[in-house]
């Protein structure tokens, strides 16, 4: 995890390590680098779902939109001074 530099708490990685071990039958080392490999793709996935719909709630609060304002607001989207509108 260290090495993909994964954001997860270490009681998390160990308890999805446990459990992805048991379901897949084996600790092996080329398992657990599947699992690293796997959570990996899961946090990256995870931030381009946000980014990409985030960039265009920014464009959107930049072009004064104030459902996009909102919405930048109640997602912790830093647009920086145009929020104060």
């Amino acid at each position: 995890a260290k090495h993909f530099g994964l954001k997860i708490a270490p009681a998390d990685l160990e308890r999805r390590a446990l459990e992805w071990s048991i379901t897949r039958g084996s600790r092996s080392g080329r398992v657990a680098w599947q699992f690293i490999e796997d959570l990996d793709a899961e946090q990256r996935l995870k931030r381009v779902l946000r980014n990409d719909p985030g960039m265009g709630v920014i464009r959107h609060a930049d072009a004064g939109y104030e459902i996009a304002i909102i919405t930048a607001k109640e997602n912790n989207l830093d647009i920086g001074s145009r929020l104060s509108s």
